[in-house]
Protein backbone atom coordinates (compact mmCIF):
# COMPACT_ATOMS: atom_id res chain seq x y z
CA UNK A 1 0.00 0.00 0.00
CA UNK A 2 3.00 2.41 0.02
CA UNK A 3 2.25 3.22 3.88
CA UNK A 4 5.15 4.01 5.60
CA UNK A 5 5.25 2.98 8.95
CA UNK A 6 7.47 5.77 9.84
CA UNK A 7 4.91 8.70 10.10
CA UNK A 8 4.08 11.32 12.80
CA UNK A 9 0.64 9.46 13.51
CA UNK A 10 2.72 6.10 13.94
CA UNK A 11 4.43 7.74 16.52
CA UNK A 12 2.18 9.65 17.92
CA UNK A 13 0.73 6.48 20.47
CA UNK A 14 4.71 5.83 21.84
CA UNK A 15 4.03 8.16 24.30
CA UNK A 16 0.95 7.50 25.54
CA UNK A 17 1.80 3.95 25.76
CA UNK A 18 4.92 4.86 27.58
CA UNK A 19 2.64 6.61 30.25
CA UNK A 20 0.47 3.76 30.48
CA UNK A 21 3.76 1.61 31.41
CA UNK A 22 5.27 3.79 33.43
CA UNK A 23 3.22 6.86 34.43
CA UNK A 24 2.38 10.39 33.18
CA UNK A 25 5.74 11.84 34.19
CA UNK A 26 7.59 10.03 31.31
CA UNK A 27 7.11 12.61 28.52
CA UNK A 28 10.27 11.79 26.44
CA UNK A 29 11.88 9.34 24.79
CA UNK A 30 14.60 9.04 22.37
CA UNK A 31 15.02 6.50 19.70
CA UNK A 32 18.06 4.21 19.51
CA UNK A 33 19.06 3.34 15.74
CA UNK A 34 16.38 2.48 12.97
CA UNK A 35 13.19 1.31 13.73
CA UNK A 36 12.51 -2.61 12.98
CA UNK A 37 10.29 -2.86 9.95
CA UNK A 38 8.49 -6.47 10.02
CA UNK A 39 6.43 -7.87 8.04
CA UNK A 40 3.28 -8.43 11.01
CA UNK A 41 4.63 -5.77 13.27
CA UNK A 42 7.36 -2.29 13.89
CA UNK A 43 9.69 -2.58 16.37
CA UNK A 44 12.05 0.01 18.27
CA UNK A 45 14.75 0.65 21.11
CA UNK A 46 13.82 3.87 23.46
CA UNK A 47 15.88 5.48 25.67
CA UNK A 48 14.22 6.78 28.14
CA UNK A 49 15.37 10.12 30.42
CA UNK A 50 17.06 9.06 33.32
CA UNK A 51 15.29 7.95 36.41
CA UNK A 52 14.11 5.99 39.04
CA UNK A 53 10.69 5.50 38.10
CA UNK A 54 11.51 3.53 34.64
CA UNK A 55 14.27 1.64 32.90
CA UNK A 56 16.56 3.40 31.03
CA UNK A 57 16.30 1.21 28.24
CA UNK A 58 12.53 -0.41 26.48
CA UNK A 59 11.94 -2.37 23.23
CA UNK A 60 8.02 -1.21 21.35
CA UNK A 61 6.56 -3.40 19.59
CA UNK A 62 4.09 -1.47 17.95
CA UNK A 63 1.15 -3.13 15.51
CA UNK A 64 -1.73 -0.40 13.99
CA UNK A 65 -4.15 -1.65 12.05
CA UNK A 66 -3.81 1.23 9.33
CA UNK A 67 -0.44 -0.01 8.53
CA UNK A 68 -2.24 -3.31 7.24
CA UNK A 69 -5.83 -2.68 6.15
CA UNK A 70 -4.72 -1.75 2.62
CA UNK A 71 -1.67 -3.96 2.60
CA UNK A 72 -3.54 -6.93 3.11
CA UNK A 73 -5.52 -8.74 0.48
CA UNK A 74 -9.11 -9.60 2.19
CA UNK A 75 -10.36 -9.78 5.82
CA UNK A 76 -8.76 -13.17 6.58
CA UNK A 77 -5.28 -11.57 5.84
CA UNK A 78 -5.85 -9.03 7.81
CA UNK A 79 -6.77 -10.78 11.06
CA UNK A 80 -4.23 -12.76 10.35
CA UNK A 81 -1.57 -10.42 11.08
CA UNK A 82 -3.84 -8.73 14.00
CA UNK A 83 -4.17 -12.12 15.65
CA UNK A 84 -0.56 -12.55 15.42
CA UNK A 85 -0.24 -9.94 17.96
CA UNK A 86 -2.91 -10.74 19.98
CA UNK A 87 -1.37 -14.03 20.80
CA UNK A 88 1.98 -12.32 21.53
CA UNK A 89 0.33 -9.63 23.53
CA UNK A 90 -1.63 -12.51 25.47
CA UNK A 91 1.67 -14.82 26.15
CA UNK A 92 3.17 -11.76 28.26
CA UNK A 93 0.31 -10.87 29.89
CA UNK A 94 -1.69 -14.10 30.63
CA UNK A 95 0.26 -16.99 30.28
CA UNK A 96 4.08 -15.89 31.03
CA UNK A 97 3.63 -14.83 34.66
CA UNK A 98 1.88 -18.41 35.51
CA UNK A 99 5.57 -19.60 33.47
CA UNK A 100 7.65 -17.59 35.61
CA UNK A 101 5.95 -19.04 38.39
CA UNK A 102 7.04 -22.57 37.55
CA UNK A 103 10.48 -21.43 36.90
CA UNK A 104 10.86 -19.98 33.15
CA UNK A 105 12.65 -17.01 33.04
CA UNK A 106 14.39 -16.95 29.74
CA UNK A 107 11.88 -14.18 28.79
CA UNK A 108 12.32 -10.51 28.42
CA UNK A 109 10.45 -8.33 31.72
CA UNK A 110 7.45 -7.28 30.18
CA UNK A 111 6.55 -3.74 31.20
CA UNK A 112 3.34 -3.32 29.40
CA UNK A 113 0.61 -5.50 26.78
CA UNK A 114 -2.38 -3.74 25.41
CA UNK A 115 -4.22 -4.29 22.46
CA UNK A 116 -7.97 -3.17 20.90
CA UNK A 117 -9.67 -4.87 18.50
CA UNK A 118 -13.07 -5.00 19.42
CA UNK A 119 -15.66 -5.15 16.66
CA UNK A 120 -13.09 -6.34 14.73
CA UNK A 121 -12.52 -9.90 16.28
CA UNK A 122 -13.91 -11.19 19.23
CA UNK A 123 -12.41 -11.71 22.28
CA UNK A 124 -13.61 -15.29 22.58
CA UNK A 125 -13.27 -15.70 18.98
CA UNK A 126 -9.87 -18.73 18.88
CA UNK A 127 -7.31 -17.65 16.52
CA UNK A 128 -7.76 -21.13 14.56
CA UNK A 129 -11.00 -19.93 14.07
CA UNK A 130 -12.08 -19.53 10.11
CA UNK A 131 -12.17 -16.03 9.05
CA UNK A 132 -15.79 -14.90 7.65
CA UNK A 133 -14.90 -14.01 4.14
CA UNK A 134 -17.95 -11.78 3.77
CA UNK A 135 -16.33 -9.15 6.05
CA UNK A 136 -15.54 -5.88 4.43
CA UNK A 137 -11.94 -4.98 5.38
CA UNK A 138 -12.39 -1.51 4.13
CA UNK A 139 -15.48 -0.77 6.20
CA UNK A 140 -14.30 -1.58 9.79
CA UNK A 141 -15.23 0.34 12.68
CA UNK A 142 -12.56 3.02 14.03
CA UNK A 143 -9.86 1.61 12.07
CA UNK A 144 -7.18 4.08 13.66
CA UNK A 145 -8.14 3.01 17.06
CA UNK A 146 -7.28 -0.42 16.74
CA UNK A 147 -3.33 -2.00 17.45
CA UNK A 148 -1.60 -3.33 20.02
CA UNK A 149 1.55 -2.61 21.79
CA UNK A 150 4.19 -4.11 24.15
CA UNK A 151 7.03 -2.65 25.88
CA UNK A 152 9.50 -5.50 27.24
CA UNK A 153 13.34 -5.32 28.82
CA UNK A 154 15.75 -4.14 26.29
CA UNK A 155 17.89 -6.73 25.86
CA UNK A 156 21.79 -5.57 25.86
CA UNK A 157 24.30 -6.48 22.73
CA UNK A 158 27.26 -6.34 25.73
CA UNK A 159 25.55 -9.32 27.43
CA UNK A 160 23.47 -11.06 24.29
CA UNK A 161 23.82 -11.82 20.93
CA UNK A 162 21.55 -12.98 18.01
CA UNK A 163 23.86 -15.30 15.38
CA UNK A 164 23.08 -17.43 12.66
CA UNK A 165 24.56 -20.30 11.76
CA UNK A 166 24.48 -21.28 15.17
CA UNK A 167 28.22 -22.77 16.49
CA UNK A 168 27.48 -26.57 18.20
CA UNK A 169 27.34 -24.88 21.22
CA UNK A 170 25.29 -22.22 20.78
CA UNK A 171 22.82 -24.60 19.79
CA UNK A 172 22.94 -26.88 22.83
CA UNK A 173 22.43 -23.18 24.58
CA UNK A 174 19.00 -23.05 22.99
CA UNK A 175 17.69 -26.54 23.01
CA UNK A 176 18.57 -26.13 26.87
CA UNK A 177 16.65 -23.22 26.76
CA UNK A 178 13.71 -24.25 24.33
CA UNK A 179 13.57 -28.17 27.33
CA UNK A 180 12.98 -25.05 29.89
CA UNK A 181 10.28 -23.91 27.89
CA UNK A 182 8.42 -26.78 27.89
CA UNK A 183 9.11 -28.18 31.19
CA UNK A 184 7.46 -24.84 32.77
CA UNK A 185 4.09 -26.28 31.16
CA UNK A 186 4.61 -30.00 30.72
CA UNK A 187 1.27 -31.76 31.47
CA UNK A 188 -0.28 -29.03 33.42
CA UNK A 189 -3.83 -29.11 32.17
CA UNK A 190 -4.31 -25.46 33.91
CA UNK A 191 -2.31 -23.62 32.18
CA UNK A 192 -2.63 -25.59 29.00
CA UNK A 193 -6.20 -24.74 29.38
CA UNK A 194 -5.40 -21.33 29.69
CA UNK A 195 -2.98 -21.83 26.86
CA UNK A 196 -5.05 -23.17 24.58
CA UNK A 197 -7.67 -20.73 24.97
CA UNK A 198 -5.41 -17.51 24.36
CA UNK A 199 -2.48 -18.63 22.35
CA UNK A 200 -2.76 -20.35 18.87
CA UNK A 201 -1.54 -23.64 17.54
CA UNK A 202 2.19 -22.92 16.79
CA UNK A 203 3.35 -21.59 13.06
CA UNK A 204 3.11 -24.79 11.86
CA UNK A 205 -0.41 -25.52 12.14
CA UNK A 206 -2.35 -24.90 8.93
CA UNK A 207 -5.30 -23.18 10.39
CA UNK A 208 -2.97 -20.18 11.16
CA UNK A 209 -1.24 -20.27 8.01
CA UNK A 210 -2.12 -18.28 4.48
CA UNK A 211 -4.44 -21.21 2.59
CA UNK A 212 -2.52 -20.59 -0.08
CA UNK A 213 0.69 -21.92 0.97
CA UNK A 214 -0.60 -25.37 0.73
CA UNK A 215 -2.61 -24.82 -2.46
CA UNK A 216 0.68 -23.75 -4.14
CA UNK A 217 2.69 -25.92 -3.42
CA UNK A 218 3.10 -28.08 -5.99
CA UNK A 219 3.17 -25.78 -8.35
CA UNK A 220 6.66 -24.20 -5.65
CA UNK A 221 7.69 -27.45 -5.75
CA UNK A 222 7.70 -27.48 -9.59
CA UNK A 223 9.41 -24.54 -9.88
CA UNK A 224 12.32 -25.33 -6.91
CA UNK A 225 13.15 -28.80 -9.16
CA UNK A 226 13.44 -26.40 -12.13
CA UNK A 227 15.44 -23.90 -11.03
CA UNK A 228 17.86 -26.06 -9.29
CA UNK A 229 17.58 -29.01 -11.60
CA UNK A 230 21.79 -29.08 -11.86
CA UNK A 231 22.53 -29.58 -8.43
CA UNK A 232 19.63 -31.88 -7.81
CA UNK A 233 21.33 -34.45 -10.60
CA UNK A 234 24.57 -33.81 -9.38
CA UNK A 235 23.49 -34.79 -5.91
CA UNK A 236 21.48 -38.04 -7.21
CA UNK A 237 18.15 -36.38 -6.15
CA UNK A 238 16.63 -35.84 -9.86
CA UNK A 239 14.38 -39.24 -9.00
CA UNK A 240 10.27 -39.66 -8.97
CA UNK A 241 9.64 -39.56 -5.38
CA UNK A 242 11.45 -36.10 -5.01
CA UNK A 243 9.89 -34.52 -8.04
CA UNK A 244 6.26 -35.40 -6.01
CA UNK A 245 7.24 -34.06 -2.98
CA UNK A 246 5.17 -31.32 -3.54
CA UNK A 247 2.45 -33.50 -4.07
CA UNK A 248 2.94 -35.92 -1.42
CA UNK A 249 3.14 -33.44 1.59
CA UNK A 250 -0.11 -31.62 0.03
CA UNK A 251 -2.02 -34.92 0.43
CA UNK A 252 -0.93 -35.67 3.91
CA UNK A 253 -0.65 -31.75 5.52
CA UNK A 254 -3.75 -31.29 7.21
CA UNK A 255 -3.64 -35.29 8.83
CA UNK A 256 0.28 -33.68 9.96
CA UNK A 257 -1.10 -30.38 10.66
CA UNK A 258 -3.81 -32.36 13.11
CA UNK A 259 -1.48 -35.07 14.91
CA UNK A 260 0.57 -32.27 15.86
CA UNK A 261 -1.18 -30.25 17.86
CA UNK A 262 -2.06 -31.63 21.12
CA UNK A 263 -5.03 -30.85 23.12
CA UNK A 264 -4.37 -29.68 27.17
CA UNK A 265 -5.38 -33.30 28.07
CA UNK A 266 -2.95 -35.02 25.85
CA UNK A 267 0.33 -36.77 27.37
CA UNK A 268 3.31 -34.82 27.00
CA UNK A 269 1.22 -31.64 25.91
CA UNK A 270 3.38 -28.32 26.71
CA UNK A 271 3.38 -24.59 25.79
CA UNK A 272 6.16 -24.21 22.69
CA UNK A 273 7.46 -21.29 21.22
CA UNK A 274 5.95 -22.22 17.50
CA UNK A 275 9.06 -20.18 15.45
CA UNK A 276 11.77 -21.37 17.18
CA UNK A 277 14.67 -20.24 15.33
CA UNK A 278 18.13 -18.38 15.30
CA UNK A 279 16.64 -14.93 15.00
CA UNK A 280 14.05 -15.55 17.83
CA UNK A 281 16.40 -16.11 20.43
CA UNK A 282 19.11 -13.16 22.02
CA UNK A 283 21.88 -15.69 23.69
CA UNK A 284 23.95 -14.98 26.34
CA UNK A 285 27.80 -14.17 25.71
CA UNK A 286 28.43 -16.47 28.83
CA UNK A 287 25.92 -18.78 29.47
CA UNK A 288 27.10 -19.77 32.76
CA UNK A 289 26.28 -15.88 34.34
CA UNK A 290 23.53 -14.62 31.37
CA UNK A 291 20.65 -16.87 30.23
CA UNK A 292 19.24 -16.99 27.03
CA UNK A 293 15.97 -15.02 25.97
CA UNK A 294 13.47 -16.57 23.90
CA UNK A 295 11.36 -13.53 21.77
CA UNK A 296 8.88 -12.94 19.24
CA UNK A 297 6.17 -15.04 20.90
CA UNK A 298 3.68 -14.21 18.61
CA UNK A 299 3.20 -18.03 17.26
CA UNK A 300 3.12 -19.71 20.80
Amino acid sequence: SGYDRSTDRADSFIIPTLQKAFGSELTTYELIGDKIIQPNAVGMKLRLPESDQWPSEVFLKQVLATDYVGARSDFGDLRRTLLYARTELRFYRDVLPVMKKKGFHAAPECYHAQYDFDDWIEEEEHATTPADISVDKDALPNPLEKGGWLILECISTDTHVQESPLSIDQAKQCLKTAAELHASAWEDRELLDKASRELSRAAFNLQMRNPKEISGIEGAWDNFCSSFEDELKAKGLWTEEIFNLGKRIKAVAEYVSKECTPTPNDRYATVIHGDYKAMNVMMGIDPATTPTILIDMASA
